[in-house]
């Protein structure tokens, strides 16, 4: 008779608790003020009784993609603690990774948890993008000019999307070595992460700097006062925000890694995507809850007036 596969035992130091812990409280931290902003962009949705428009879906769908993320980093922190604790205590990481199932299995796990977050990841700091091209369109209508360039710039972001879809998903074939320990596969050994990882990331702030660029000079042509002008044009130059953490966020995974686990450090990655998620949500949510703001004081202002 076989005897039953025995898990090995991995011990969970304190210190590893700790970091468990930090990193749950992390993740939902940021995430409540995510929420916070999106509470506050709907209630200025209410407030001034308007109807919901195509960057409202858009930006709730960020949330709720966010939502989804946001736990599967949390599902992950535990397999990626046990790979860690036992590459920290085994010179050959690879044949214990062989030798042992459980171990295998928390690798495999963490793969696969990365692997699924970079998707959801992408869709999100897209549906981001494309709530604030869908924001700005209207004061871009009137001018057909200043409308080629919105069709241009929103044609040119739908490309970027599926351009980081195409590398992420082709740029390691067959496509299984994405969670393999294999020699000189994606994962370990010779890899191409980082330059997946740089690529997608160039084709990202490439988009942003584009919308963030976009509405800047039409701006100024509005018919407001000048202190209305310099608020939205600081609202919307809080997308180079969004700009910078992204450069972070490839940076430091990599530069982080380079050790036994592969060439990028995917507890970092998490948590920086995670991050550059946070603040995507949240900046998106800032120029409506500007506007709606505006306009619920003009509109106490008109009727206190008459």
């Amino acid at each position: 008779m076989t005897q039953p596969r025995k898990r090995t035992e991995i011990i969970r130091f304190p210190l590893l608790q700790s970091y468990h812990f930090s990193t749950d409280v992390l993740l939902w931290g940021l995430y409540l003020i995510a929420l916070i902003f999106m509470i506050l962009r709907i209630a200025s949705r209410i407030s001034i009784r308007e109807r919901l428009k195509a960057d409202d879906y858009f930006a709730f769908s960020s949330f709720a993609l966010l939502s989804v993320g946001t736990a599967i980093h949390t599902a992950a922190v535990s397999p990626y603690i046990d790979g860690f604790n036992i590459a920290q205590n085994n010179p050959n990481f690879k044949s214990t990774v062989a030798e042992n199932p459980a171990l295998r299995e928390d690798a495999i796990a963490v793969f696969r948890y990365s692997f699924a977050t970079l998707i959801i990841f992408w869709l999100t700091v897209w549906c981001v993008k494309f709530s604030m091209l869908f924001f700005i369109r209207p004061i871009m209508v009137p001018i057909p000019v200043y409308l080629e360039g919105w069709y241009i710039v929103f044609g040119f972001t739908v490309m970027n999307l599926i351009g980081c879809f195409i590398i992420q998903f082709f740029g390691c074939l067959p496509f299984g070595l994405n969670f393999s320990f294999k020699n000189d596969n994606c994962v370990s050994g010779n890899s191409t992460e980082p330059g997946k990882l740089y690529g997608t990331t160039a084709l990202d702030t490439l988009s942003d700097m584009m919308i963030v660029i976009l509405p800047t000079r039409h701006l100024f042509e509005l018919p407001a006062t000048k202190k209305q002008k310099a608020g939205l044009v600081v609202i919307f130059a809080l997308g180079w925000i969004i700009i910078a953490f992204s450069l972070v966020r490839a940076i430091h995974a990599t530069t982080a890694g380079n050790n036994i686990l592969g060439p990028i450090n995917q507890r970092w990655l998490a948590i920086w995507s995670h991050v550059e998620c946070v603040v995507a949500v949240t900046v998106v949510c800032l120029p409506p809850i500007w506007v709606g703001y505006r306009k619920r004081w003009r509109r106490v202002h008109e009727s206190s007036m008459s």
